[in-house]
């Protein structure tokens, strides 16, 4: 698979997922291990990471970046026991895979958040670490496990005498990430300033105002040879999956540092093994990588039930939402696919171009969002799943994903179904503005907002500052503006003989609708799509061309991107019904 800038490939390590980036050319006898960060951190550095493998293969080291047990595309689960032990016992198999299959003597580690405590803990008790690198660790396992609690509290959006979240039972939900009592408890343990030194080499990126001196000072003390820097653009780098960027300053700091442990000494090529092909498989489904389109430039993971039933031309693929990569927010996407696939559907989680995985086209538009040109890519995911035997497609989108779904329909009739969760747009005009329907992401629906106002707790925390008056006026503010052009737009449209948005729409639907397509519409109780969905058809979606038979369901208690588990629970039984329909009738072409 060629890659950005070299030929990466998705790898097993000890039995987790992994990619390996073989070195440009020569290789060093030294090779680099990246450790992730866990959850929503976790997504939001993944194209990061992604390039500084590329960077430090690029620089003749052999990379290799791997997903935790339980966690990306990896096997396993968050609920299952000891994850501290599994992960740490993860990265030594990671520095055993590197060492064996690229011929490696000794390794260089780097860390980042969480997966930079984990890794020293690891590389302290191994005599093959070349240096290690702890970028913006987190250095008090206590003080992170109170921050990880604090913002499942912020996050909870039912009402305190409502029963709990799944995902609240024997644990907390963070950002969508399940972390149990047990994992809490672990975590509390931790404190990178009782390891005496993971490396005689190490690098320290601290974020700007962090209190990590004494660390270093620590290590230093030990004997190690501490290099301490600002970890400029870290902010920005862990702000969103969707709005991230590339710490170009810190990733070229980081790589000549690992370059300057490497030396000269290279790795012949009869001496690298070579890894084993990446797979996975649980009760009742296995996963392979896919790529395809292009110069099989796209990626994508296939999840498929143990026996597949010859007969079954339907296959279901998930689009990536945002920038979010095709893991899903909260790992919701994998466990979507594999619980499906347990149930006897194939599934496709797809990178579209520019996103996770699929490295953007060479001629391709500079923001892929909204893009047109993404269309294309659903439809090689449908052609290589057609080489497989599948010749009707249930499309599953969020945000993004939701309106890439909706117009790959309109124009390909091979779309037998769509499931279209929180869709905030259906039109996309040249000219709008990404930020903007980024920012309408975060404000809840207007009915909320006035509902909220009957509730004395709501003007406590105006007055505390909790609440941010000034972009809630501004969401309201736009939705009043669109609410009120809606009714001119739609005259000035029928005087020059056009279609206004909304009739456009429902024509949409009724031509779907002639051609056996079955359509959802799912969408969060507490999310601005239920705006869009009311400026275009009513509160509700209750002026739906009747005839278009659109299913629209409002799931309670949860958020824009279904960090809530009772949220995907519903999510997956809805899907489920609308692919047991597509199976029961003569649905699609």
């Amino acid at each position: 698979m060629a890659d950005d800038l070299g030929n990466a490939a998705p790898v097993d390590v000890g039995g987790q997922f992994g990619w390996y980036h073989p070195p440009f050319g020569a290789g060093a006898r030294v090779g680099v291990v990246l450790c992730s960060a866990f959850g929503a951190e976790m997504l939001c550095a993944h194209a990061g990471w992604r390039q500084l493998a590329i960077r430090l293969a690029a620089a003749g080291l052999p990379t290799l970046r791997f997903d935790y047990a339980g966690t990306g595309d990896s096997p396993g689960d968050d609920r299952e026991p000891d994850r501290l032990g599994v992960w740490s016992r993860g990265i030594d198999s990671a520095i055993e895979s590197l060492r064996h299959s690229a011929g490696v003597e000794r390794v260089v580690v780097i860390g980042l958040r969480l997966g930079a405590t984990l890794a020293a803990t690891v590389a302290a008790r191994r005599d093959d670490i070349a240096g290690f690198a702890a970028l913006a660790p987190v250095i008090s396992g206590r003080v992170h496990a109170r921050e990880l609690a604090v913002l499942a509290r912020l996050n909870r959006l039912r009402p305190d005498n409502a029963p709990p979240d799944a995902d609240e039972i024997g644990g907390i939900s963070v950002n969508g990430f399940f972390v149990s009592d047990e994992t809490q408890a672990a975590i509390k343990v931790l404190d990178l300033r009782r390891i005496a030194r993971p490396a005689v080499e190490i690098l320290l990126l601290e974020r700007e105002n962090a209190a990590d001196a004494d660390l270093a000072a620590a290590w230093r003390d030990h004997g190690a040879q501490v290099q301490a820097a600002v970890f400029e653009g870290y902010d920005t780098f862990m702000d969103s999956p969707t709005t991230t960027v590339l710490p170009e300053a810190s990733w070229a700091c980081l790589t000549a540092w690992c370059r300057s442990l490497a030396g000269d000494e290279t790795v012949a090529e009869s001496c690298r093994p070579g890894f084993a092909a990446a797979q996975a498989a649980g009760a009742g489904w296995h996963e392979v990588p896919l790529f395809f389109g292009r110069e099989k430039r796209l990626f994508g993971i296939v999840s498929a039930p143990e026996t597949k039933n010859a007969n079954d031309d339907l296959a279901v693929i998930i689009l990536n939402a945002g920038r979010n990569h095709h893991i899903g927010w909260g790992r919701g996407a994998v466990e979507m696919a594999r619980a499906l696939a347990a149930k006897g559907s194939t599934v496709l989680r797809l990178d579209a171009a520019g996103i996770g995985d699929s490295p953007p086209w060479p001629d391709g538009p500079e923001e892929v969002l909204y893009s047109p040109e993404q269309k294309a890519d659903v439809v090689a995911a449908m052609d290589a799943l057609a080489g497989r035997g599948f010749r009707r497609f249930h499309l599953v989108g969020a945000c993004g994903g939701a309106y890439l779904a909706l117009h790959a329909a309109i124009d390909d009739p091979r779309v037998a179904g769509f499931s279209l969760i929180n869709l905030l747009k259906f039109h996309w005009r040249e000219g709008d503005s990404l930020a903007v329907a980024m920012a309408e992401q975060v404000y809840r629906p207007t009915s909320s907002y006035l509902q909220r106002l009957k509730d004395p707790e709501t003007y406590r925390r105006i007055l505390k500052g909790e609440v941010a008056l000034a972009g809630i006026a501004g969401a309201l503010l736009r939705r009043i503006v669109h609410k009120l052009m809606a009714v001119p737009m739609k005259l000035l449209a029928r005087a020059n003989g056009a279609l206004s948005p909304q009739a456009e729409a429902a024509g949409w639907f009724r031509a779907l609708a002639v051609l056996g397509v079955v359509m959802q519409m799912i969408l969060s109780a507490e999310d601005p799509a239920l705006a869009e969905l009311s400026l275009y058809f009513g509160p509700e979606g209750r002026d739906l061309p009747p005839e278009a038979k659109v299913r629209v369901e409002i799931i309670p208690h949860a958020d824009h991107n279904h960090s809530q588990r009772d949220a995907r629970t519903q999510t997956l039984a809805l899907i489920e019904e609308a692919l047991a329909e597509l199976r029961g009738g003569s649905k699609g072409v």
